[in-house]
């Protein structure tokens, strides 16, 4: 029987339906996403690259670690503006005190 392997509009599907769950049920956390957007680049080039010779197990494997690897890491650029904004608060508090 062969696999319908996910596509970028099953992952947003996804990411909206635990969005929608968190803001009813409090067990599910969803945060992050205003500090951090959806990597659209990373997603297509993982779902290019996933294993279609393989189990669903495996396949199942393969999208879990990849996709936790895509969230827990900011782009540099995300990381670079986090520094600036924290630089600029630290001014900004250092002008309020003078």
């Amino acid at each position: 029987m062969p696999l319908n392997l996910l596509a970028l509009e099953n992952l947003f599907d996804i990411n909206e339906q635990i969005k929608i769950r968190a803001s009813k049920d409090p067990r599910v956390e969803y945060t992050g996403s205003e500090d951090y957007p959806i990597k659209i680049r990373e997603l297509k080039k993982l779902i290019e690259l996933t294993p279609k010779n393989r189990s669903v197990v495996e396949i199942a494997a393969y999208y879990l670690k990849n996709i936790i690897l895509l969230q827990a890491f900011p782009t540099i650029e995300q990381h670079l503006q986090q520094r600036k904004d924290s630089w600029k608060r630290t001014v900004t508090a250092s002008i309020i005190r003078l």
